[in-house]
């Protein structure tokens, strides 16, 4: 299993608004992450269906109680994603987790500063 994480560099704001600033945060995080999981799904390679099957999402604290959003995929029967992900050396690297993300970069930095801001204006 791997996952792709994202976060952003949050903490000033996160601790300079507070708990409503998290909530926005956590919000905006189960939004985007389903979104690149979405992507991440549809250019997954789908021989069985099994691997774009295992792609799932999680919000949830660290253990420094900073929130964070990360997308899975790969875990049990659907371990062999990791490959299609990165190759080996008899199987070329078909990437669609980093695509996904890639794609959605602008998206997830706006979203959270969109939050951020909500936030400020409350």
């Amino acid at each position: 299993m791997f996952k792709l994480s994202i976060t952003d560099n949050v903490s000033k704001d996160l601790d300079e608004f507070g708990e409503d600033s998290e909530m926005n945060i956590m919000d905006t995080l189960e939004v985007v992450t389903k979104r690149v999981a979405a992507d991440a799904e549809a250019g997954a390679p789908k021989d069985t269906g099994k691997g774009a099957a295992s792609i799932t999402t999680d919000v949830g604290y660290t253990r420094y109680k900073k929130p964070y959003g990360a997308i899975r995929c790969g875990a049990g029967d659907a371990y062999y994603m990791v490959f299609n992900e990165y190759g080996t050396s008899k199987i070329p690297a078909r990437p669609f987790m980093r695509p996904a993300a890639d794609k959605n970069r602008d998206y997830i930095t706006e979203s959270i500063r969109a939050a951020i801001k909500r936030t400020k204006w409350q």
